[in-house]
């Protein structure tokens, strides 16, 4: 009972919060809770304007945009080229799933005379 008592105290103790805790302050309104911009952000508000994606100097980008802009010349040509190859990727993954077959037979048979 005596190492019972020892371990409760001991796990009790733990959970104890000192003396001089403090809940945090909140705003009382969104004013004064409002995010500031310290004017660091590098990002402008307004359209992105000509071929962004060379930014990333990535040739590989560049011919996968360059396919898809060649290829999908309106949003409906768009639309359909994504459900193509939706389309073909579900087919490829059911092709990793395994198979089975099932067959049932009967057969009745008599022997010696009526």
């Amino acid at each position: 009972m005596k190492r019972f008592c020892l371990a409760a105290s001991l796990l009790l103790t733990g959970c104890a919060v000192g003396p001089n805790y403090r809940h945090p302050q909140t705003p009382d309104t969104p004013e004064k809770a409002a995010f500031v911009d310290p004017g660091l952000t590098k990002v402008s508000p307004g359209p992105t304007q000509g071929q962004w994606w060379h930014l990333f100097n990535d040739p590989a980008l560049d011919r996968l945009i360059a396919d898809a802009l060649a290829h999908n010349t309106d949003v409906r040509q768009a639309a359909a080229n994504l459900r193509k190859a939706r389309g073909l990727l579900s087919e490829a993954r059911t092709q990793l799933l395994p198979t089975t077959q099932v067959s049932a037979g009967y057969t009745r048979s008599r022997t010696g005379a009526d």
